[in-house]
């Protein structure tokens, strides 16, 4: 029984894997990471040019390239999971909802609970406890940290960027879940985090330092 209870865990081990690899094959996922990726580097380059002054030939293309890999693995490729895949195996009704006209909406106390139940799940969860660590762990990779420095840069700043986080996400979310079809889920992410991923790079782009932007 033990090994055939082995074997089974392996083999939906696989399938869980397949599932996703086969996930971020399609079309709408390419699409996903294209935007986030794109919209992540242009971020940091609008803050870089515009807020810190900062001349094109002056560029710091290392920041620009961890904004980059942030967006096309994490806000890309993890999120599109996240949102396109898990989120809708969790909350089967969330797309029927979705699409709904709002005076249906108004009504649907099952479908407005379920928007709700993912917003506290994203902010509650997804964005304070793997969004924002893993955009912290990205930076010290790109610049060349251990993982055990990256975590501290975080513990000592993690209550504000959660902070920050909430401002911006927690309605943006509730918009998202309620009104946005699951395919341009990311895509919206994608839009509303321009200015949110702005707000990051001035206060996060910098190397690594001992005083943070609160």
């Amino acid at each position: 029984h033990g090994a055939q209870s082995g074997t089974e865990s392996f083999d939906d081990g696989r399938m869980i894997v397949g599932g996703s690899l086969g996930a971020l094959a399609t079309r709408e996922a390419c699409f996903a990471m294209a935007i986030t990726t794109i919209k992540t580097s242009l971020a940091d380059v609008t803050t870089q040019c515009l807020i810190e002054h900062r001349e094109p030939h002056n560029l710091d293309l290392r920041r620009v390239s961890i904004f980059a890999m942030y967006g096309l693995f994490y806000l890309g490729a993890a999120q599109y999971l996240i949102y396109s895949v898990l989120f809708p195996w969790l909350f089967p009704r969330a797309a029927a909802f979705a699409t709904l006209p709002l005076a249906a909406k108004l009504q649907d106390r099952a479908g407005q609970r379920t928007v709700v139940f993912q917003v506290v799940l994203d902010q509650g969860v997804h964005w304070p406890l793997l969004a924002i660590p893993s955009f912290h762990l990205f930076k010290g990779f790109g610049e060349g940290r251990h993982p055990i420095s990256s975590l501290r840069s975080l513990a000592s700043c993690w209550r504000s960027d959660v902070k920050a986080c909430w401002a911006v996400w927690v309605p943006s979310c509730l918009i998202n879940f309620a009104f946005v079809p699951v395919d341009l889920r990311v895509p919206f992410a994608a839009f509303i985090s321009f200015g949110y991923t702005c707000l990051v790079s001035w206060r996060r782009g910098s190397p690594n330092r001992k005083v943070q932007r609160s």
